[in-house]
């Protein structure tokens, strides 16, 4: 399945690393266990993705640590900032950025949990929490090598308009803190960064990561063709449908579904050219589905995003077919099949409140494979200073 997982192709200051796996239930959407949705678009319910090996919240508990009990600027001062610890081809990793990751691990772990885990614990994966942590922080800081190294081959740099724009948004960051020296103070309260030439090389990432991209897939991925995303999504289930729904009383009488019959007598005997502005129109005037706003065009869905009965029904339904009346726990729904646009937002992502359509989210999944392509072209050396990492000691009490 693609695009599930975080990209590196949007190589922002992300803290979320590789223990953070699980699944918990989120209270947006239909859900098709309990009946009882909490809004009216036909979506069943959406996991979002915490720490399996959380940290514990007792206070008694001898491992259990503060995000204010570590002292970061003795942490930062085990090695100079120029330390190299990673050689990749002809770029290197310093512990100046291997201090930063880490120190973004921990802050987004504290940040969701306000305690953070002994670090010389066992995770269900086998590892450490140490361990994994600083090998978050080398495969992160490998994945910005690759990025350099794969626009250095592309010929992209950071100029003309592009700099100039990266230039007026550092500016304006730094008056909106009240300057230079104010803004680093800040960056290294939030994020760990003490020096600002470090600072810029990670807001540049982001700039030179934009222009590839857009001059690979186009803004938003508008280069790749339908032919492009079909093939690369084919099997992954996807299909597309709007309905018109009317919903069940409190009381459970019979006019919604009295309602339904009536509004599937008139599709039923239409006649004209363009049924599909006319299932429009009766959707706009008679469904009572709260999702409508947000889903004009209709819902771009895989299995498990649905309630199972308006699913099942789409899979027997051939394309531009409309089915008959749908009931499920919410009410009445007639659904029409409609061709699949990848210029829709899946509503898995959606609910997640990522708004990227399906040609987007392909794009970046095939950038993220480039990228990686790219890294495979790096000759990756640990240094001994690397080697003697200590993140356990490093970052305690």
């Amino acid at each position: 399945m693609i695009y599930r997982r975080v990209t590196a192709a949007a190589l922002c200051v992300l803290f979320i690393i590789a223990l953070s796996s699980g699944c918990k239930g989120s209270s947006d959407g239909w859900y098709a266990d309990d009946g009882q949705p909490s809004d009216t678009s036909p979506t069943a319910t959406v996991s979002l993705i915490p720490p399996t090996d959380a940290p514990s919240t007792d206070n008694g508990d001898p491992g259990f640590l503060l995000f204010s009990d570590i002292d970061f600027e003795a942490a930062f001062a085990t090695y100079p900032p120029d330390t190299v610890m990673i050689v990749a081809g002809d770029y290197i990793v310093t512990w100046e950025e291997i201090f930063f990751n880490i120190y973004g691990a921990l802050n987004y772990i504290n940040a969701s949990y306000g305690v953070l885990p002994d670090l010389s614990e066992i995770t269900s994966d086998g590892a450490t929490y140490a361990e994994t942590m600083l090998e978050y922080a080398a495969e992160n800081a490998i994945l910005y090598r690759g990025l350099e190294h794969g626009v250095s081959l592309k010929g992209i740099t950071l100029d003309g308009e592009a700099l100039d724009s990266y230039n007026a948004d550092f500016a304006e960051l730094a008056a909106l803190y009240g300057g230079e020296d104010e803004l680093m103070q800040i960056l290294w309260e939030s994020d760990g960064i003490k020096n600002i030439d470090f600072f810029r090389y990670i807001f540049s990432i982001g700039y030179l990561s934009n222009i590839a991209f857009e001059s690979l897939y186009g803004e938003e991925g508008v280069l790749l063709t339908d032919e492009e995303v079909a093939e690369i999504t084919v099997y992954d289930g996807f299909l597309m449908a709007k309905h018109i729904l009317r919903l069940k009383t409190e009381d459970d009488d019979d006019t919604p579904l009295s309602e339904s019959e009536a509004i599937l007598e008139r599709i039923v005997a239409y006649n004209g050219s363009d049924f599909d502005a006319f299932f429009d129109e009766l959707m706009v005037e008679n469904s009572e589905d709260t999702g409508l706003y947000m889903f004009p065009d209709g819902y771009l869905f895989q299995y498990g995003d649905m309630v199972q009965e308006f699913y099942n029904v789409c899979m027997v339904l051939d394309i531009g077919e409309c089915s008959g009346i749908v009931e499920t726990t919410y009410g009445y729904h007639i659904i029409y099949r409609i061709p699949l646009n990848f210029d829709v937002i899946p509503t898995s992502h959606a609910r997640m409140d990522d708004y990227r359509t399906l040609r987007y989210l392909v794009a970046m999944d095939l950038f993220d494979k480039a990228i990686n392509d790219w890294i495979e072209l790096l000759s990756i050396e640990y240094t001994e200073a690397y080697e003697s990492i200590d993140v356990a000691a490093i970052f305690s009490k």
